[in-house]
């Protein structure tokens, strides 16, 4: 780009005004031959003008000509080029592991199930956090992101590990049950996590999926592997006080059609001095 032609306040310049009369011509010439600010005050490409306006040729030619100003990493994770992603990540190209980027970067590693990458994009996004010596799949039991595909990165990560401690596959199974993968969920049974194990509040894995609403499928089997279905947290609330108080219909039919009852803390207590005559 040569010439200097300013830019506005608004960051527009000559470029914007002949892509709004929609005049090929000119924005070819200007493109080639004056500076332009890659995006306005208001965010906006000059392919999002194009786009915005209409202009069908013009767009045609900014993206033959720059890929809508797309960086080499943004084009290479675009074209699902695994070996190229890693390629540019590890000469330094930039991205925001936050950004709609990085969580495209995030998925082509898990899918491609290159476990360098995934180190290395899981560190990123445990930055400021103690990790220590932790191993991997300890360091993935510590992401809280929706955005990241968990319960995918868990299922590739498990393939060959034998078996958990109790914490670790407790964190595991509570990241299944709230993503309503009942693949996962009975993959982790099979090595050994105790659906019934109960966290720090008294909820079995059975509590918090009606806590997530899950599906009838997760609910069932849940329901299945639970010794005591009337177990109560320490709240008080039993699976199914739990599913009406959050009003989880089909855990609500399942829990009755097993044979469950609603009770709370204190009920055991009132019925024994009932029957002294309290």
């Amino acid at each position: 780009m040569g010439g200097k032609i300013a830019p506005n306040m608004y960051g527009w310049s000559a470029i914007h005004l002949a892509i709004k009369i929609d005049n090929v011509e000119m924005v070819e010439y200007l493109y080639e031959n004056t500076e332009f600010q890659k995006y306005d005050k208001y965010g906006y490409t000059l392919h999002d003008w194009a786009e915005a306006m209409g202009r069908g040729e013009i767009v045609r030619f900014f993206h033959d000509k720059n890929h809508n100003n797309k960086t080499p990493l943004e084009l290479a994770v675009e074209s699902k080029n695994i070996s190229s992603v890693k390629a540019l990540i590890i000469k330094g190209a930039k991205f925001d592991i936050k950004s709609e980027l990085g969580y495209k970067i995030f998925e082509l590693a898990i899918d491609s199930e290159d476990m360098k990458l995934i180190e290395y994009l899981v560190n990123h996004t445990l930055v400021g956090k103690n990790t220590g010596q932790q191993t991997l799949l300890e360091k993935v039991a510590q992401i809280y992101d929706k955005n990241i595909n968990l319960s995918k990165l868990v299922k590739v990560l498990i393939k060959d590990n034998a078996g958990f401690d109790k914490a670790l596959g407790q964190k595991l199974l509570q990241k299944a049950i709230y993503a309503d993968d009942l693949e996962l969920v009975e993959t982790l049974y099979s090595k050994g996590v105790d659906a019934q194990y109960k966290d720090q509040l008294g909820r079995s894995g059975l509590h918090h999926a009606i806590k997530a609403n899950c599906g009838e499928e997760l609910i069932q089997f849940l329901i299945e592997h639970t010794t005591d279905i009337n177990y109560r947290d320490k709240s008080g609330l039993n699976p199914l006080g739990l599913a009406k108080s959050n009003n989880c219909t089909v855990a609500t039919k399942l829990l009755l059609e097993a044979g469950a009852y609603e009770s709370y803390m204190y009920d055991d207590v009132i019925k024994v001095l009932g029957e002294y005559g309290y």
